[in-house]
């Protein structure tokens, strides 16, 4: 092993995890002056795929180039290198099936002698790490760890309150409250098994927003695509939806909220992964989530109505669902004028 891998290795050991490792291999390629004018961005399987993480010199971030990229060809791009546009790419793949990773986007006019050794060791740190992610099981110990917790805390509650409360109407709420955590939880912590078929996104929503019962009067949808076929877990899927339009509903109650959908289809801008998507949109015009709670609102537990006997699972389940379809579920607000949620479903390819 040379010395400037050996320097390298040692540079990047204090990484927590990859996208650290490629930052820092920035850092690195740039004070030892093996490169002078690049940049490295993380792809990711995602409508919007690219995510700027090191750039030299510091003002070279911007990033005009993404909508021709799209024309550069994917097998010569994971053959290790590939000169497209005025620049050369290089594509170091984060797991084996090679469609996330990150990039290097160098001008074409550098020096790229000693950068083969550096991409090589990159890519073998990567495949260690990717593994020992695979390995490792504690950060679900301590995310179920603390679901359980809260659990324990609930019925813990329910214990006390069947020594002391004198109204049993009060007790048989909580104990409805109880049975609806507990089938959450449970819901929650095991893996989604997805039975899915082929269906009409058009008609899949129109389905899911008859089991609104007289809350559908309160939904629009506002524009629908061409008929697009995807396939679908209807029923979960059905019910992720509906978890969302509820949330808008019973977080503006106070008031006549109206929700729109809109549906659409995003074509992919990444050679790595040619998936199309469709995009769901579902805006409200209430009193919107504030900032404070934005980062929460998916977690579990998470409510803001647990005096109406609400468990706090709604968004938390419905992501579960959506990402179990290779989907995401994305969430932003701007107080006092409403709520946008956001669920992209992959096309098949």
């Amino acid at each position: 092993m040379s010395r400037m891998i050996t320097n390298y290795l040692t540079f990047i050991g204090k990484a927590s995890d990859m996208d650290e490792i490629a930052r820092l291999t920035g850092v690195y390629l740039n004070r030892n002056n093996l490169l002078d004018r690049f940049q490295i961005i993380k792809h990711r399987v995602h409508p919007r795929p690219y995510r700027l993480l090191f750039s030299a010199p510091e003002d070279n971030t911007a990033m005009d180039w993404i909508n021709s990229f799209s024309a550069c060809p994917r097998a010569e791009l994971l053959n290790h290198r590939v000169s497209f546009e005025n620049a050369s790419f290089f594509f170091v793949p984060a797991y084996q099936e090679q469609k996330e990773g990150y990039l290097i986007r160098i001008d074409r006019d550098s020096d790229t002698a000693d950068l083969d050794e550096i991409i090589s060791a990159w890519k073998n740190c990567n495949m260690m790490a990717a593994n020992l992610q695979k390995q490792t099981t504690t950060k679900f110990v301590e995310e179920q760890g603390n679901l359980i917790s809260q659990l324990v805390h609930d019925v813990q509650a329910i214990i006390l309150l069947n020594e002391s409360v004198q109204k049993p109407d009060e007790l048989r709420n909580r104990l409805r409250y109880q049975r609806k955590v507990n089938q959450n939880i449970t819901t929650f912590v095991r893996d989604t098994e997805l039975l899915k078929i082929p269906v009409s996104i058009k008609d899949m929503i129109r389905s899911a927003l008859e089991l609104l019962g007289e809350n559908r009067e309160l939904v629009k949808i506002l524009s629908v695509p061409s008929d697009t076929t995807i396939e679908l877990d209807t029923e979960l899927f059905a019910r992720a939806f509906n978890e969302v339009v509820k949330n808008a509903i019973f977080h503006n109650k106070d008031r006549k909220v109206e929700i729109g959908v809109n549906i659409e289809r995003e074509p992919s801008i990444s050679p790595l992964s040619r998936l199309n998507w469709i995009k769901i949109t579902i805006t409200d015009n209430g009193k919107g989530i504030p900032a404070d709670f934005l980062p929460m609102v998916k977690a579990p537990f998470f409510t803001t109505r647990k005096q109406d006997g609400a468990a706090g699972f709604g968004l938390a389940l419905a992501e579960k669902i959506i990402n179990a379809h290779s989907g995401y579920l994305e969430i932003d607000s701007t107080p006092r004028q409403g709520a946008r949620v956001t669920i992209y479903l992959p096309e098949s390819e």
